[in-house]
């Protein structure tokens, strides 16, 4: 005989099923930011499509364009000229 007893462990496996399958679709629409050269990044700027800046650690650069696209990337090492 099916008591409500004997489907509880039943309703947590289908339960705990779909958190699993809706934080899979949820890592999956996360928007991945692209990663540009830091040439195409100053044409970009030449050009006036680059809305904002910011740089953080001193070394990464984030880029927010006029149509809301992100993009990433590197500054470029400073060498000692002297050297």
């Amino acid at each position: 005989m099916n008591t409500p007893r004997n489907r509880i462990p039943f309703v947590y496996i289908i339960f705990l099923g779909i958190i699993i399958i809706m934080f899979v679709f949820q890592l999956q629409e996360t928007p991945q930011i692209e990663e540009l050269t830091i040439n195409q990044l100053a044409a970009d700027i030449k050009a006036e499509k680059v809305k904002r800046i910011e740089v953080e650690d001193d070394d990464q650069i984030y880029v927010l364009y006029n149509d809301g696209t992100e993009k990433e990337t590197l500054k470029e090492s400073q060498s000692d000229p002297h050297h």
